[in-house]
């Protein structure tokens, strides 16, 4: 699979936090390694399907107005 140059932080966060959580002293590390790679390759491929929305900037010039009981 091949991660994109803004994806490799949030992969290897991944794969980090996966080895940290399922990791022991025992001879199933090569496993554990192995998983935590395809569980990040998989939360890639999740991420790219996700649409990002922008919000629209608030004018800084203007405060927003807040709204209460008493003025309604």
């Amino acid at each position: 699979m091949t991660i994109y140059e803004d994806e490799w932080a949030f992969w290897g966060d991944i794969v980090g936090r996966y080895i940290l959580k399922h990791a022991a002293i025992d001879n199933n590390v090569d496993k554990v390694v192995d998983a935590a790679g395809v569980h990040a390759d998989l939360m890639v491929l999740e991420r790219r399907k996700r649409k990002r929305v922008r919000l629209p900037a608030q004018d800084s010039a203007v405060a927003p107005q807040a709204t209460t009981a008493s003025s309604i």
